[in-house]
């Protein structure tokens, strides 16, 4: 649930239909219980996006369209994972579109995840579904960051950090 968020709303089937804060999002199902249709609210701009979906790879989503049908994303994949996706960003003050292509890596454990530009520069993105991650057993974003790893003053008022080790006493 986004932190924005400050009510939500679930049907019969406990699947969320309405998130309510900052934005109003709505998300309409289809009989099998698979999102095709979700609407967004923000300061009276209405973002409307729909699921489309492929039957022979099991009814996942393959690509995101809007309510004229413009191209928002499509996911390429395989053995049920997520290969790659194209995003595509609509610039409203020329009329153009720009097309991006991210590739999604995950370690053999699946708790590890990082995305890469078609040049190979990582995503890093926070708070983006390009952002990398690292995941506890549940599946939870734990973070990047190292707990043994400090900020300190560096030359200048800079910042620096410093690995900080702990041994064990020979007690």
């Amino acid at each position: 649930m986004p932190d924005e968020a400050t009510d939500s709303t679930y049907d019969a089937r406990g699947q969320l239909v309405r998130l309510q804060g900052t934005s109003d999002i709505n998300r309409y199902y289809t009989g099998d219980g698979r999102e095709a249709k979700r609407r967004k609210i923000t300061n009276s701009f209405e973002e409307i996006t729909y699921y489309i979906r492929s039957s022979v790879l099991g009814n996942e989503t393959i690509t995101e369209v809007n309510n004229t049908g413009r191209k928002l994303k499509t996911i390429v994949r395989a053995a049920g994972a997520t290969l790659v996706w194209q995003t595509v960003h609509h610039n409203t003050n020329n009329n153009t579109d720009s097309e991006y292509v991210n590739f999604e890596h995950w370690d053999a454990s699946g708790l590890s995840y990082r995305s890469t530009t078609t040049s190979g520069d990582a995503m890093m993105g926070q708070g983006t579904e390009g952002a990398p991650a690292e995941l506890n057993p549940l599946g939870g974003n734990v973070g990047l960051s190292s707990p043994y790893l400090f900020a300190s003053g560096g030359e200048n008022g800079g910042c620096s950090i410093e690995l900080v080790s702990i041994q064990p006493s020979n007690q």
